[in-house]
Formats: structure tokens, C-alpha cells, sequence
């Protein structure tokens, strides 16, 4: 094969490689949900949405506002962390047909979610920042120490979770909301799951928590969560943006 031969067939397959990339970038932006195009979280959810992490609705909506159910955080759990555990569920209120029958079956048997004490799972009720944060750091195998929660509302959280917010306050994965409370009673959106659980996956692959960046128009900051704090000591809201550069104590 000639010289000529050679650079021709170079620049053919290096066009050919770009054609394809230029192809998927598009196809994937067209797949954008409507209700998602220009979301602060649109990254992360469009992440997620390619990861098999989260699906939108056959009406071709995400809902990215609208509060998460504890039947979807397993189910947005079970995917992440490719969960394929088998079990019988024992919950009087989830039955053999509902679609989210097999992932809480398969929450309960990985270990990390339960019921409640009268036997109810209770799936279409919004999932609080304390029972996330329980779930997130049973899967990450995690445990707080014995340490004082510096929130204002730290008397809010339940004993039974206060180890697990505590273990992701050590870790930088929660740091409250810049009122410096925790609100652990507060239900998460669908776009809050999707980001905080791709967070939570980027530090368990030992990468530093990184939430999208997100320009705010004015008197819109105080509306968002403080969930992660970067290694520059940047404190960043649920949503990517820089609240203040302080110590971290």
C-alpha cells in the first residue's frame, strides 16, 4: 500500500469517526424531554436518562419538579447500582402485578430500604432527605460516627436516620441548605434524585461529588439545597452552584 493509499484511508475513518460522533450528540439532544431542555438539572438527568438510571413518562415528559415516590428511588437505586437481588416482598401494601413489586423485592434483599412498623411500605409516598440519606449510605456501606449534627434542625432527624445523615455530612455528600438546616422531612424532586445519585456514583467510583453547573437569576439562590462541598472548599448548592468559599468545618 502507497503513501497516498494510507493518509486517504486516515482521513476517511478519522471523517467517518466524526460523522458518528456529530450523529449521536444530535440524536441524543433530539431525545431530550421537553419539560427537561434548559433545566438546571438538565445534564444530570440527561446522564442518567442515557445510563438507564431514569426514564421519563409515556406522555414523553421527565416531571424533573415533581416529588419522588419510595417506589421510584429504589427503582432509581436498583438501576444505578445494577441491583438484580430476588426476594418475596412481605409488605401488605405492595402486591404481585404493581410495577414497583420486584424493586422494592429487590431493595429489601440487597438490605437497603425497609418498612414501616405496620407492615406497609407505603411506595407512593414522597421519599424524605433522612430516608435518602438512610438508603444512600446503606449502599454505600457507610456509618457515622457518633458526632453532633450542626443543623439548626438537627432535633428533626429521626434517631433511626441520624447515623446515616451523619455519614454523608462526613463525606461531603450532604451539607444542608445555606439557611444551614437539613430539613429532613422535606421530599426530594426527580431531578434532585437523579443528581444526587449520580453524585453518589462518581464517589463510590472515587471521584470528587460533582453536582452540574447552573447559572441563577437574582434572589433564586436561597431557594436550593447545599448538598456538596468540592475539595477547594467551594460550597455548592443541591444544584451545581457556588454558595460561598469558606472552611468547611
Amino acid at each position: 500500500m502507497n503513501r497516498f493509499s494510507m493518509i486517504f484511508r486516515r482521513v476517511f475513518f478519522a471523517g467517518l469517526l466524526l460523522s458518528l460522533l456529530m450523529f449521536s450528540h444530535m440524536a441524543l439532544a433530539a431525545d431530550v424531554p421537553p419539560d427537561v431542555k434548559g433545566h438546571w438539572a438538565e445534564k444530570e438527568i440527561m446522564k442518567g436518562m442515557v445510563k438507564g438510571l431514569a426514564r421519563g413518562y409515556p406522555d414523553g415528559l421527565f416531571r424533573p419538579d415533581q416529588p419522588v415516590t419510595r417506589a421510584e428511588f429504589v427503582a432509581f437505586v436498583n438501576r444505578a447500582f445494577d441491583n438484580r437481588a430476588t426476594g418475596n416482598n412481605s409488605f401488605v401494601d405492595v402486591k404481585i402485578g404493581d410495577w414497583y413489586y420486584n424493586e422494592v423485592a429487590a431493595a429489601t434483599a440487597a438490605g437497603y430500604v425497609g418498612g414501616y412498623p405496620d407492615g406497609t411500605f407505603r411506595p407512593g409516598k414522597p421519599i424524605s432527605r433522612q430516608e435518602v440519606a438512610s438508603v444512600l449510605s446503606r449502599v454505600l456501606n457507610l456509618t457515622g460516627s457518633e458526632g453532633t449534627l450542626h443543623f439548626k434542625d438537627a432535633d428533626q432527624v429521626g434517631e433511626w436516620a441520624r447515623s446515616s445523615v451523619t455519614a454523608l455530612v462526613e463525606k461531603g455528600i450532604i451539607v444542608g441548605y445555606p439557611d444551614q438546616t437539613f430539613r429532613p422531612l422535606t421530599s426530594i424532586t426527580r431531578a434532585e434524585a437523579v443528581t444526587m445519585i449520580n453524585r453518589v456514583l462518581a464517589y463510590k467510583e472515587g471521584l470528587s461529588p460533582k453536582a452540574p453547573s447552573l447559572t441563577l437569576e437574582p434572589g433564586e439562590q436561597e431557594k436550593y439545597l447545599g448538598e456538596t462541598a468540592t475539595l477547594t472548599a467551594t460550597l455548592l448548592d443541591d444544584k451545581g452552584q457556588g454558595v460561598a468559599d469558606k472552611a468547611v468545618k
